[in-house]
């Protein structure tokens, strides 16, 4: 993308949601502060008080308390800052980061569209009407809905999880009619069920550009037996012919939901010859798979294209090409390993080596145990190569270090209920 430099007069991006305990959230957080600076642009960070307070690392940039429980007490504080964007890199900011910008006027997605992708069951019913491959879905809001789903299904096997989350919490497969209300119990009073989708799970990684989602890289992953995520690698290993329906498949179904702005992470399933949309992010993907996307794009900052495109500081380029390989890992086996940090800092002299941690929250768990949600994970290994092959035995290197030798978790993609 080619762009121009703003003056010392232009207003400051406010990053709405600054704060984040997650290692690739601080790392994204990084990376906009880098890219803002490239663009010679302010970046200002705004988050609620207490989270300010209760940050545990320095903020890369200068920080402003705001009520985020509040639109309207948010927009007002963001407004004395008279900022040129709002953005969020957060899930649980985009909605309020879309709305802020909304009341002050400044670009951004609409509250609808950012609302449409994050309530799970409107999502499939846009796609459906559209003639994507949906699975069955419904809006259970209490037991005689849940009745007449089931009812009315001939599938064996279904997954449950909350109308509007993300980390992979609160997912349940069931497979008989017990097993389904059991699972409703455990969620409360209100989720969604749909059909289970076989095949393997993928994700597109992109941007919007002049209005139009570009796909830069398509990610395949693993996960756990509680379908949390234990690894991605970059670019998947798919045919030419499936790159394209997917790609196509996930960009027309993101201007569909009236994304016209900022990164997205679009998950999918390729069963067969078909490709299966599923749920998508107004947001980066999580995970490091910003770090992966610039490894296999030459250096190519996803951030940087965000930010030319939203303040209409350039003119849009094609999505660069890919190169290379990257993965990175969350090893289940890790979870009740005695791992400490010299261990994981001697990782980093290893050829390849991206990025390495111990989560400073996730708490060590029992022998055989897999993480149940997300934040439980307590490792990650991200490391690139020239190949597929080259990244696996880097991984291998890194794994052997730490004692985890063959516990790979991206060997092979994995299967994800939808």
């Amino acid at each position: 993308m080619r762009s121009r430099p703003f003056t010392g007069d232009d207003r400051p991006l406010v990053v709405l949601g600054c704060v984040s305990e997650a290692e690739h959230g601080r790392h994204q957080l990084d990376e906009i502060v880098a890219a803002a600076a490239r663009l010679g642009v302010t970046p200002v960070g705004v988050d609620s008080a207490p989270a300010l307070r209760s940050a545990t690392r320095p903020l890369p940039l200068r920080t402003v308390p705001a009520p985020v429980d509040s639109i309207s007490g948010c927009a007002s504080a963001i407004a004395e800052l008279r900022p040129g964007a709002v953005v969020a890199y957060r899930e649980d900011y985009v909605r309020l980061a879309s709305s802020v910008s909304e009341t002050l006027g400044t670009p951004g997605n609409s509250p609808e569209s950012v609302t449409l992708l994050n309530r799970k069951d409107e999502f499939r019913d846009l796609l459906r009407g559209a003639g994507f491959r949906q699975p069955a879905s419904h809006l259970v809001r209490s037991h005689s809905d849940l009745t007449r789903f089931l009812d009315a299904t001939d599938r064996q096997c279904w997954i449950l999880k909350p109308r509007a989350a993300s980390g992979s919490s609160g997912i349940h497969l069931a497979c008989s009619p017990h097993e389904a209300r059991a699972a409703a119990d455990a969620l409360g009073e209100e989720f969604v069920i749909e059909d289970f989708v076989g095949g393997s799970e993928y994700s597109a990684e992109g941007v919007v550009v002049d209005g139009v989602p570009q796909v830069w890289a398509l990610t395949e992953k693993t996960v756990n037996s509680k379908f949390v995520e234990t690894g991605h690698r970059m670019p998947a290993a798919v045919s030419p012919t499936t790159s394209r329906l997917a790609r196509t498949a996930v960009s027309e179904s993101l201007s569909r939901a009236g994304v016209r702005f900022g990164p997205f992470h679009s998950e999918f399933w390729i069963d067969g010859d078909e490709v299966v949309l599923g749920e998508a992010h107004a947001r980066p993907g999580g995970d490091f798979l910003h770090l992966l996307l610039t490894s296999v794009t030459g250096g190519a900052s996803l951030f940087d294209t965000w930010f030319t495109d939203l303040l209409g500081m350039g003119v849009g380029d094609p999505p660069p090409g890919t190169s290379g390989s990257a993965a990175i890992e969350y090893p289940d086996s890790a979870r009740s390993a005695d791992i400490d940090a010299d261990m994981v800092r001697a990782l980093r002299d290893l050829p390849g080596h991206l990025h390495s941690g111990i989560s400073a929250t996730a708490e060590k768990g029992a022998p055989g145990e897999v993480a149940e949600t997300s934040h439980q994970r307590r490792l990650h290994l991200a490391f690139e190569a020239a190949d597929a092959a080259g990244v696996s035995a880097r991984l291998e290197a890194a794994r052997t270090v730490l004692g985890l030798a063959g516990t790979s978790a991206c060997a092979d993609p994995g299967e994800r209920p939808g």
